[in-house]
C-alpha cells in the first residue's frame, strides 16, 4: 500500500539524518513516522490481507520511538524526553500498545535513573517489568534487570550487593529462540 510505502521511506530518512548528525530532523522525521505507524495500524488493524505490513509498521513505531529517546538523551533534553514519554503513557495505554507501554516505561526508568531519580527510576523499572512479563517479551525482561542492576545500583548508587542480586533474576529469563545466550545478556 502506498501509505506504507511512506511510512517505510520515512523511516529510512531517520537513521540517514542521525548518522550525518542532524538531530533535528531526527527528531521530525521520527514524529512524523510514528504518527503514520500508530494511524496505519489503527486504520488496518481487522485486514488480514495487511497483517504482515502491520507486524512490520508496529516495528518501525518501536525503532521511531527509540530514535526519539535516543537523541533527546543523547542531547540532554531530559524535561523534553520527560513530557513526551509521560504523553505517551497515556496515548499507548488508550490504544493498547502494551509492548509499546513497556518500552516507554522502560525508557522512563532510564531517564529517571540518568537523572537520579532512584524512587522513579525503580517505580517505571516495575512498570516496565510487569509489562514485559504481561506481553511475555522475555529479552525485554533480561535487559531490564541487567540495566537495573548496572545502571542504578552497581554506576550510581555502589549498592554492590543489590546489583549483584539483580544479575541471576536476568538469566533466570529464557527465550526459546537463543538457548545458550547466558552470557549475552549480560552484555
Amino acid at each position: 500500500p502506498a501509505e506504507f510505502a511512506i511510512i517505510r521511506a520515512i523511516n529510512d530518512r531517520i537513521e540517514n539524518f542521525f548518522d550525518i548528525g542532524d538531530y533535528y530532523k531526527t527528531l521530525e522525521y521520527a514524529r512524523e513516522c510514528a504518527n503514520l505507524c500508530v494511524q496505519y495500524i489503527t486504520n488496518n488493524a481487522g485486514n488480514k490481507n495487511e497483517a504482515q505490513a502491520i507486524s512490520i509498521a508496529r516495528q518501525i513505531l518501536a525503532y521511531t520511538e527509540a530514535w526519539n529517546v535516543k537523541v533527546r538523551l543523547m542531547q540532554k533534553e531530559y524535561a523534553e524526553l520527560e513530557k513526551y514519554l509521560l504523553g505517551k503513557v497515556d496515548s499507548y495505554k488508550q490504544a493498547g500498545f502494551k509492548q509499546y507501554l513497556a518500552y516507554v516505561y522502560a525508557s522512563l526508568s532510564e531517564l529517571y535513573s540518568i537523572k537520579s531519580d532512584q524512587p522513579n527510576a525503580i517505580r517505571y523499572f516495575n512498570n516496565a517489568h510487569k509489562t514485559y512479563r504481561q506481553v511475555n517479551d522475555q529479552f525485554s525482561c533480561k535487559q531490564m534487570w541487567n540495566s537495573l542492576g548496572t545502571d542504578l545500583y552497581f554506576t550510581q548508587l555502589k549498592d554492590y550487593r543489590k546489583a549483584l542480586a539483580c544479575y541471576p533474576t536476568a538469566l533466570n529469563y529464557h527465550t526459546p529462540a537463543n538457548e545458550g545466550d547466558a552470557v549475552e545478556k549480560l552484555n
